[in-house]
This record gives structure tokens, C-alpha cells and sequence, in this order.
């Protein structure tokens, strides 16, 4: 199933609208303690994540509707 741009909101905005660093939402995130999208591990150890956050996840992660349109993607 592919994701679509509109789905995803990008890492930075995202640590934003939560308050944090991107980061920590990425630690958060890869050790399972918010779910607000998808962690893909790297090959190997010397390769990077990817992470997408998801528009629904991160408005149910908020109390907001699910198509939610934040402020700081406005800008």
C-alpha cells in the first residue's frame, strides 16, 4: 500500500507541532513510545532510518480530527 504526500506530514514540522527536537521524536518513536507513524530500521548499522509520520496518527496522538491541517505547515 503506497502513502501519499498528503498523508504524510514532514519530520521537521512534526517535531515541531509536538514541542521537540526531531530527534527525540525519532527515539520516541523507534523505541515504540508514540505512535504517530512508521520507523524503517536501516541495512546495517552504519545505514539511516527513514521515518514518515502520518497525518492521522499524529491528530489521534493530539486529540485533533484526522485530517487536521496544523498551522506550521501553513508557513
Amino acid at each position: 500500500m503506497a502513502v501519499t504526500a498528503s498523508e504524510v506530514i514532514p519530520n521537521e514540522i512534526a517535531a515541531k507541532i509536538l514541542g521537540m527536537k526531531k530527534q527525540y521524536m525519532f527515539d520516541l518513536m523507534r523505541d515504540k513510545r508514540i505512535d504517530i507513524g512508521t520507523v524503517i530500521p536501516g541495512k546495517d548499522r552504519h545505514s539511516r532510518s527513514v521515518i514518515y509520520v502520518y497525518r492521522a496518527k499524529l491528530a489521534r496522538h493530539l486529540g485533533r480530527e484526522p485530517d487536521h491541517v496544523w498551522d506550521e505547515e501553513r508557513a
